[in-house]
Parts: structure tokens; sequence; C-alpha cells
């Protein structure tokens, strides 16, 4: 070995550990954003909830976009999407931070007015937060009143259930911390109407106006919101896509070789009525455990259930209602079960298994039966085994027991890290409006996509 090996091999390794912590940082950011953005969307009676988080096409640039979806005590739903000035792990730190204060603001108090001026308050004390933009609107399903307040970001789109597109008017607010009033605006959502939320990020290109950028913004809405729905898409029928098909296609429409700030979209959509509860009264019989299966089955198929919640919440019924099946009377006495599933208007869905009889002692030469409330108890975020408050037609014994199961919903949210996943092709949107006049009657001519 020549006497310049060791030099050149020290060179070598202080190069190639450069080259790994260069590459280690987007995995690192990746990882942050990840663990700061919400996982899921809650699942809610009358409205469907989506969102999609693309990373900028430069991963020097990416950091600070958020959404957040959160059920609020009154019956209503809190809306967020926002964007922290800056990139990187600081304006991912402080997009959790800012996400965090406003949370604990909306579960204290159900008003987004008080959110935000706690929220704002906030960022004037925290630096990395000045300027950071937002809208938050507060949703109530049941009538479809919105009230909403933009801080610097577009003012939500509205994509009616009979077609067209169009924004609401802005509010005025400008980027939290920047001491703007906080004026709150009100609008009136129909049934079948989609509302869709967005950072500048979607709508601003290099060598474009934002003037051109919404409107490009509500053609591609629209666009989507009449294409067909898709089998699998959340909230889709047959003639209308779901608001995740809706996020999905508006950002490709949009996207050009990738964004180059982040892009966040949170979609809703406003059902026209919510899925009745399921009640089922069937005799204390094997059959009957099928029979409630295929009815939950295609209950949570009318919820939008995700598929992982679905599978534990089947097999939390079904191991429930097979112990009423097997244990509540005696061989002698035949019975019903009952079944009861219900989705509350924060998104938990509660299952109730009642018998009227008396569960009868385990038998000790089935060792391996009698554990289904334990394996039910896994997979729920609660369950309660009471008993009922009524006799059983004069015979002295027990009104018999219900269990109560329940589990907050949520359906998985579109978090993309890779920029390249958010390229697409941009279709040649085009628009022009030409003033004319004929007979002195004033016209305008509009072409475009």
């Amino acid at each position: 070995m020549s006497e310049h090996a060791p030099g050149r091999f020290a060179e070598r390794r202080q190069a190639t550990g450069s080259h790994y912590r260069f590459r280690a940082v987007p995995t690192i950011m990746a990882e942050l954003e990840r663990a700061l953005l919400p996982s899921s969307l809650p699942v809610l009676p009358r409205a469907t909830i989506a969102a999609r988080y693309q990373a900028a096409r430069d991963s020097a640039a990416a950091g600070g976009g958020w959404f957040d979806a959160i059920p609020l005590s009154d019956g209503t739903v809190a809306l967020a999407v926002g964007d922290v000035a800056g990139c990187g792990v600081s304006a991912v730190a402080a997009m959790g931070r800012l996400r965090a204060v406003l949370g604990d603001q909306l579960a204290v108090r159900p008003d987004v007015t008080a959110a935000l001026e706690r929220a704002d308050a906030y960022a004037r004390r925290t630096p990395e937060l000045l300027a950071a933009t937002m809208v938050l609107a507060q949703l109530n399903p049941a009538d479809g009143e919105l009230r909403y307040v933009t801080c610097g970001s577009p003012p939500p789109l509205t994509v009616g259930a009979t077609g067209g597109a169009w924004f609401l008017d802005a509010t005025g607010a400008g980027p939290l911390g920047t001491g703007s009033e906080l004026a709150v605006r009100t609008a009136q959502l129909g049934a079948g109407d989609f509302l869709l939320l967005c950072t500048d990020g979607l709508i601003q290109q290099p060598g474009s106006t934002v003037a051109v950028g919404m409107t490009e913004l509500a053609m591609a809405a629209e666009a989507a919101a009449t294409r067909p729905g898709q089998p699998g898409d959340l909230g889709h029928d047959d003639r209308r896509p779901g608001p995740d098909q809706l996020c999905r296609s508006t950002v490709e429409l949009m996207s050009a070789g990738g964004f180059a700030a982040d892009v966040t979209v949170l979609a809703v959509h406003v059902t026209a009525a919510p899925a009745a509860p399921l009640r089922l009264s069937l005799p204390a019989e094997e059959d009957s455990v099928l029979r409630v299966r295929r009815a939950f089955s295609r209950w949570l198929t009318q919820i939008d259930a995700a598929v992982e919640a679905g599978d534990d919440l089947m097999l939390a019924v079904v191991e429930t209602v097979t112990n009423a099946v097997e244990h509540a009377y005696s061989r002698d006495r035949r019975g019903i079960v009952e079944f009861r599933a219900t989705l509350g208007q924060d998104g938990t869905l509660e299952c109730q298994v009642a018998d009227h009889g008396r569960w009868q002692p385990p038998d000790p030469a089935a060792a391996d039966r009698g554990h289904g409330l334990m394996v039910a108890g896994q997979v729920v975020d609660e369950i309660l085994v009471s008993a009922q408050d009524r006799d059983d037609g004069g015979t002295g014994g027990a009104g018999g027991t219900v269990v109560t199961l329940r589990r907050r919903l949520g359906r998985p949210a579109s978090i993309s890290t890779d920029a390249s996943q958010g390229q697409g092709r941009r279709p040649g949107v085009s628009f022009a409006l030409a003033m004319d006049s004929e007979d002195g009657v004033p016209l305008a001519s509009v072409s475009g996509a």
C-alpha cells in the first residue's frame, strides 16, 4: 500500500459519510412529516372526508404543509388546511405545534373564532409560525352551515351537486401573527355538494398568476367531480366520485412535473342522509351468527368504513354474538339475540349485542373456548358488559346481558412524501375572455377548457 493510500481512504470515507448524511435528510423529513400529519380522517354520518398531501418536487423545499379534520362536541366538524413558512425540519416541527394548539382549543370550545385567536396569539410568540397561512372551517353536516376564516390561504372551493365550481368569498384575514382581523364568513352547502380546501402551493405555479391558478383549479375540480365514481373510492356512487378521487384527480390535473411547494388538499362530500342504524333480532342459533355477519358487512359498506377497521369490528361482533348464542340460554330454553349498530356524530361506532337469558357456567371440558369477549376487547376502544334491568317472564332469572363495543372510526389519509408521485400531465387549460358588441348589445365571448 502506498503512503498516500490512508489519505485517499480517509477522503473517500469522509465523502461517503457526507453522501449518506445527505441522503438521510429527505428520509428523516419524510418520517417526521408522516408522524406529525394525521394518519386518518374521521368517519361521520353526514359527511365523507378525504385528504391528500403531496411533497414538493424539490426535497429541500418540502415541509410545513398540513391538514386536519376534528369532530367537535356540538356535532360539527372542524376542517383545516395550512402551510408554515419556510421548509425543512423546523417548519415540520412548527406545523406539529400549531396543529396541537388548534386541536386543544377546539376540544375545549367548539368555535373557529376562539381557536383562531388562540393560534394567532401563539404564532405571535413563535418565530417559526409567523406568516403561517391557513383556512379553518366549521361545518355542520346536519344542515350544511359552514363558518370559515381564510388567513392568507385560498378561499374554500365548492363544487355543486348539479355541476359548477366556485370559490367562496375570502374573509380578508392575513397570515397568522400579522395582527389582521380574524373575520368569520358563513356559507351554505347542500346535500351532494363538495367542499375543497387547499394550500396555495396548488395554484401558484412558476410563470403564472394566482388568478389563473384559481381559475384552473375550479375547472380541474369540476372536471374531477364529473368523472364517474370508481369502485373502492370512499363515498362514491355510479354517477360521481368520492372525495378521495376528487382530491387525487384534482392534484393530478393541476400537476406539471410536480409542485414547487408542498400541496395539501382536503375534500368533504355532504351526504343526503346518514345510513340508518342496523337493528336485528334473531334466534339464538348458530345460523344467526352468519346472518349478523352478512348484514353488518353490508352496513359497514354503507358508512364507508375502512377495510382494516371493518375487519377488526367484524371479528369483535362475531365473537360477541357467538358468545351470546352459545352461553346465554340453556339447552331447554331457547331465546333471541338482538344486535344494534349506530354511527355517532363524532365518528364513534357503537355495537350492542343483547340477550334475555342467564349465561351458563363454562364447560370445564372446553378449555379452549370462552375467550370471545377477551378477543373482542383487543380490537375495539371500549367494551362494556352490563345486566339488563328487566325480568325474563317471571322465572326469577336475570334479565339478560348487554355487551357494548365502541370504536372511533377513521379513514386513511393519502400522504405522499415522494415528490415523483405527484407528477402528472397538466392539461393545456386555456381561458380567454373577449368583449364585443352586436347591434349595440354588449357580448362576452368565453373560450377555453
